[in-house]
């Protein structure tokens, strides 16, 4: 298959060739990218630092594929996979691996697994024409979401769902989002007024009520 490889990091590394995929084991399914999000984690993957001066990333397999927010189809899958899914599904990849038996992971809490990574960073990610994952990583999704928003949902869309789910904000409660017009403060607005929260959106753009905003305020002001 066609992807985007790097031997070690750095971008000057990137390059864009050919990379082997091998058949789906019992439990996984070969997901042919239909589109991919771009944010910091790729940045940081293909760099080999987590930010400015920050620590190493850990980084497998070498040659590394990144990409952690993927959208596609699945085309191919194990003999052991769930029932549920089937070849031709529209289907989104939770970027966490995890292993279902730390503690944190007993206690609900997968995206913090102990034993766990980052799909695009602990194992290949989505910057090539195809993914091989567990089924366990599997989310379908209805025909009427683009994938430009699916492939959005892996990381901001998820990230917000886990912030305001800790939170537990109740309907009529005052929610202040900082960044409100950013990938992740976007999807914070949109699910915080589902919920019934009042939002006050910290930002310059006014835009943001048109997806829920009830109040917007600079750092200006």
């Amino acid at each position: 298959m066609k992807a985007l490889i790097f031997d070690k990091p750095g971008i000057d590394n990137l390059r864009f060739g050919d990379y082997p995929l091998t058949e789906p084991q019992e439990n996984e399914v070969i997901v042919e990218t239909k589109c991919i999000g771009i944010n910091p984690i790729d940045y940081f993957t293909i760099t080999g630092f987590h930010g400015t001066n920050g620590p190493t990333m850990k980084i497998n397999p070498f040659p590394h594929i990144a990409g952690s927010e993927i959208a596609g189809t699945i085309i191919r899958k194990g003999n052991k996979t769930k029932d549920s899914l089937k070849e031709g599904d529209r289907v989104i990849i939770y970027n966490r691996i995890f292993d279902n038996t730390c503690k944190l992971c007993k206690k609900g809490y997968e995206m913090l697994c102990q034993n766990g990574g980052l799909v695009g960073v602990a194992i290949n990610g989505g910057f090539a024409e195809y993914v091989k994952i567990s089924d366990e990583n599997i989310i379908k999704i209805p025909d009427n979401i683009s994938w430009e928003l699916a492939a959005s949902l892996p990381v901001a869309g998820l990230t917000a769902f886990h912030a305001i789910k800790e939170s537990n904000v109740i309907p009529g409660e005052n929610m202040i989002i900082f960044g409100a017009s950013g990938n992740t403060g976007h999807f914070c607005t949109q699910i915080g007024k589902i919920l019934g929260a009042r939002i006050i959106a910290i930002s310059k753009k006014q835009w943001v009520k048109e997806y829920g905003a009830d109040e917007v305020v600079s750092f200006d002001n």
